[in-house]
């Protein structure tokens, strides 16, 4: 295993999934350059132009959601769709979908199926303050003033994507209509996914992802709604600036 996910308790009782390298961050990374090298044979071609705070976002996007995918979000009844964290070194960030993960129970019990909606921020900083703008990206998708973010558009797009290039049938987009409320108190079959991506070296993102779940969930979503992960790994920046340029590296 290149990576494992332990759920730590905040001393307000909530769980934090924290993901590192396992035995080592060095494995960890092996792990991201085999996956970003086998998605970019098959899909797109790579930025070779300067690092940027966006293609860093990029790569943090790639992480965050190839290991959610390997830490239980995949298999019989899951369907992932996540543009960006398949085309990390495109300049900026594609249009369509973001990181979202559908869950249809395969036993037709609909109160099992769920929508993994994933929301991600990368840091390089010592202070690892960055992951507060985790709680704006999360406001946004039940403003309906910004079309671009919210949930319902989020949900038409989904729905057209799963219909037109899945092909899913009418009785499973109903199903997936369905995942999606008006009211955060109300969507009780969302799950959100605030991720931090950081330095495992500095500050400590139990406290950190502990405080910015109880401002998520002081804009109406319930608890069980929201599942912070953090994702860390020694000298994040020049794992980065290496898995940019595709190249072997020891954290």
């Amino acid at each position: 295993m290149s990576f494992s996910k332990v759920s730590k308790v905040s001393t307000n009782n909530r769980a934090i999934h924290c993901v590192t390298g396992t035995p080592n961050c060095s494995a960890f990374y092996n792990w991201a350059l085999t996956k970003l090298q086998d998605i970019l044979s098959r899909w797109h071609l790579a930025y070779t132009g300067p690092m940027t705070t966006g293609l860093q976002g990029n790569l943090g996007e790639f992480l965050s959601y190839h290991v959610a995918r390997r830490s239980g979000l995949s298999g019989p009844g899951f369907t992932g769709i996540a543009l960006g964290a398949n085309s990390p070194l495109n300049i900026g960030a594609p249009t369509g979908l973001d990181a979202t993960i559908v869950f249809l129970s395969p036993d037709g019990d609909t109160s099992k199926d769920r929508l993994y909606v994933m929301e991600m921020k990368t840091t390089i900083l010592q202070n690892l303050s960055y992951a507060n703008a985790l709680v704006g990206d999360c406001e946004k998708l039940l403003d309906a003033t910004r079309p671009s973010t919210n949930l319902a558009n989020r949900m038409s797009g989904l729905k057209g994507f799963l219909s037109d290039t899945l092909e899913f049938s009418d009785a499973l987009l109903d199903r997936v209509e369905d995942l999606y409320r008006p009211t955060a108190a109300e969507c009780v079959k969302v799950k959100l996914i605030p991720t931090l991506v950081h330095d495992l070296r500095y500050g400590n993102p139990v406290v950190t992802l502990d405080g910015v779940a109880r401002k998520i969930e002081l804009l109406g979503w319930l608890p069980t709604s929201v599942e912070p992960w953090s994702v860390s790994l020694t000298r994040l920046d020049e794992c980065l600036q290496h898995l940019r340029h595709q190249a072997a590296f020891v954290p």
